[in-house]
């Protein structure tokens, strides 16, 4: 069977450049441009790939190493990364070249169009603050054990975290593949839609992330969850 041909759009948002896939069956891809597997290259940002997912600190403590608490946790100083505070939530997110997207909307189904504007629009809205459940219609690329791990993921409670494990759990994934489960997170193709920013360590930690632990921790405080 002929594989579903992929359409992309360049975007901006408060957390930087960003590359949206779909299909006419739906939403494919929301890549940060400098995530390792953005499916496209932006040259003219000579954009340099995130190596190590794990990287990162703050006063001297590595970020995977802090832990993440629900919004009612007391856990008395808050951490308040650089990126967070100093992030404009407000500018939300607007194609990277108007002109050069309308003339690439040219060659691109309208089902596709549909997604990316009706993608565009929840981003903008998530990032000022107004929208916490997305309803993009998705169209997922993986292995059936991948995508059974991230359609679980997809319908995690906006205020939810997950560790590795009980998502394994949900996803109805025997103990001895839990290991996969982390690397098929590793992969999820959908960021914050998906949100594999949610998933922590079973003792809450960061651990890692796709598209950089910096943003990690941005896009959990901006939903209102704690770090020590």
């Amino acid at each position: 069977m002929q594989a579903e041909t992929l359409f992309h759009r360049e975007i901006e948002t408060p957390l930087g450049s960003a590359v949206l896939a779909a299909d006419t069956a739906g939403l494919a891809g929301f890549y940060f441009s400098d995530q390792r597997d953005c499916p496209i290259a932006l040259d003219r940002h000579r954009t340099q790939r995130i190596s190590n997912p794990q990287a990162g600190e703050h006063e001297g403590t590595m970020l995977r190493r802090y832990r993440v608490f629900t919004r009612s946790a007391n856990t008395g100083k808050a951490l308040r990364h650089p990126l967070y505070t100093k992030v404009n939530w407000q500018r939300g997110v607007a194609a990277e070249d108007a002109n050069r997207a309308q003339s690439a909307n040219e060659s691109v189904p309208d089902s596709v169009l549909s997604y990316f504007e009706q993608t565009m629009k929840e981003l903008d809205a998530y990032f000022r603050g107004r929208l916490t459940y997305f309803s993009v219609p998705l169209s997922l690329k993986g292995t059936h054990f991948q995508v059974k791990v991230w359609e679980t993921l997809a319908k995690l409670p906006e205020d939810q975290l997950i560790s590795y494990g009980e998502l394994g759990r949900t996803a109805g994934v025997s103990p001895g593949a839990y290991r996969a489960v982390g690397v098929a997170v590793g992969r999820n193709p959908v960021s914050i839609i998906v949100p594999c920013h949610r998933v922590v360590a079973a003792d809450a930690r960061l651990t890692g992330y796709g598209g950089g632990l910096e943003r990690k921790v941005a896009l959990l405080e901006h939903e209102g969850f704690q770090l020590r």
